[in-house]
């Protein structure tokens, strides 16, 4: 990967600066068993998914996602009459960025009247510093976050953070109303959806209405702004785009709060094609990640899908779906139109976990959803977590022997197994209780789904899922070289 400069996009002073913020890379020594599946995970998928970007001997860092939020962002500011800039910090990515090389980069991207940043669970700590780094510097600067973190907890994270002025949630926020409100000198009040200081309090606009329906959810269509990418996504690995918004399921373990329970609402596929034929022509991207949480939930939108991507001849993609929202006529259509992998949750082989977890699927659905993946002639992966509540020894040897089966059948390629990590927004996290966990509140950056676990089940203590875990993908690595 080229080393970007940080500025590449960005207008000095401009009316808002959009800030690409280092990711939490946790540097650590691989322990046996991780390595193992390290290899195993990486050499099956060079095999199977042709991208010349994915190499067992890549560091997980150079991994490039080309994903539209960024795009997103930039468009809805400009289409207010607003400048944009990117302040692009990602080459400081680390367990612990240079802090002072980012206040020089922030220093020469000169002030802006609005900073906006959007941190994971893992990289909290990192984001404090950044709005520190940001006010020291610019004091009459706003600084405004949002994101999956901060927007399930906006109240504790204005707390947290003393230089952070604004949070948006998820709930009828548009960018375009803030960035009117903050320009205008409207009051904050009358912006939907964000927490805000207000004579050293902080203060919610309006109540939440998390029941909104997405159909009558606050959105203003605007153009995708893709010149503020770098030039460093010209060596993206896929590009993810959305052909639809939406889950209608309740999974405990989601925090996606303002779209599951949600029928899906189905984008126009004249507007996605043409973003995946600006993806092509503009940063040459041959392969393509479909984000949608359920892409077969409506089988003749995902089977036009494909045959228009299948008239793309050089464009390969990926899809995930639910084990019980499949049939072979659309199986089939996404295999003959370059569809070269299809993911499915299976989570769990026990099947009192997955009920517990409203997941609605049995081991059943899993097996049959694979084996049906491998008849119409995709690769398979599935996915699973260890340490889902009510976790015990016999649950975990239960799911190992459901991956054995799947592999040594035939009907999986590839696995991925995640500790579990009960995120703020879901319901296991706001609720423990309920589902018999104890939740340790360790620093932010110690919840990943690769460290031990920040959850004790009845049975099982964060160190024992932990050493499960490991246990574990070791396992899998195996059934993975097996195949």
């Amino acid at each position: 990967m080229t080393n970007p400069d940080p500025l590449e996009k960005h207008e000095k002073g401009a009316d808002v600066a959009i800030v690409q913020m280092p990711l939490p890379i946790y540097e650590k020594e691989l322990t046996p068993q991780e390595r193992n599946m390290h290899t195993a995970y990486w050499n099956k998928l060079t095999e199977l998914v042709p991208n010349k970007y994915f190499s067992p001997d890549r560091p997980i860092l150079n991994f490039i996602e080309l994903g539209l939020g960024l795009p997103t962002l930039s468009g809805q500011i400009k289409s207010t009459g607003h400048s944009t800039g990117l302040v692009d910090l990602m080459d400081f990515s680390g367990p612990s960025p240079d802090f002072e090389a980012i206040k020089e980069v922030i220093w020469e991207a000169g002030q802006s009247r609005v900073f906006m940043l959007s941190p994971m669970t893992c990289g909290y700590e990192i984001f404090s510093d950044m709005v520190k780094a940001i006010k020291e510097l610019y004091p009459s600067s706003l600084v405004v976050a949002g994101g999956p973190h901060v927007s399930k907890l906006p109240k504790q994270t204005l707390e947290e953070v003393p230089g952070l002025d604004i949070v948006a949630t998820d709930q009828k926020f548009t960018t375009q109303d803030l960035i009117r409100a903050i320009f205008h000198g409207n009051s904050l009040e009358s912006v939907d959806g964000i927490f805000y200081r207000q004579n050293g309090n902080v203060v919610q606009s309006r109540p939440l209405n998390v029941g909104v329906k997405l159909e009558q959810s606050k959105w203003e269509e605007t153009p995708l702004d893709l010149d503020i990418l770098p030039s460093r996504y010209s060596e993206s690995s896929w590009g993810r785009i959305y052909t639809a918004l939406g889950c209608a399921y309740n999974c405990a373990y989601c925090a996606d709060i303002l779209h599951k329970k949600k029928k899906p609402k189905v984008y126009d596929l004249d507007d996605v094609m043409a973003q995946v034929d600006v993806l092509r022509e503009k940063f040459g991207v041959g392969l393509f990640y479909i984000g949608d949480e359920t892409f077969t939930y409506d089988p003749e939108h995902a089977r036009e899908f494909a045959e228009r991507m299948g008239q793309r001849k050089d464009s390969y993609w990926i899809a995930q779906t639910r084990a019980d929202c499949v049939d072979m006529e659309t199986l089939e259509t996404l295999a003959a139109n370059n569809c070269i992998m299809l993911k499915i949750g299976a989570e769990s082989g026990s099947d009192e976990l997955l009920k517990l977890m409203r997941k609605g699927i049995t081991r059943d659905h899993v097996i049959n959803a694979t084996r049906m993946g491998k008849d119409a002639g995709l690769n398979v992966f599935t996915y699973w977590m260890t340490g889902l509540p009510e976790e015990t020894p016999e649950t975990i040897q239960r799911s190992m022997d459901m991956q054995r089966y799947l592999f040594e059948s035939g009907t999986c390629d590839l696995a991925e197994d995640v500790i579990f990590v009960p995120y703020p927004g879901t319901e296991i996290y706001h609720n423990p209780e309920k589902f018999n966990v104890r939740i340790e509140m360790k620093p932010w950056s110690q919840w990943r789904e690769d460290m031990p676990s920040v959850t004790n089940t009845r049975m099982m203590t964060s160190g024992q899922i932990y050493d499960a875990w490991l246990y574990k993908i070791n396992h899998l690595a195996e059934l993975i070289k097996s195949r």
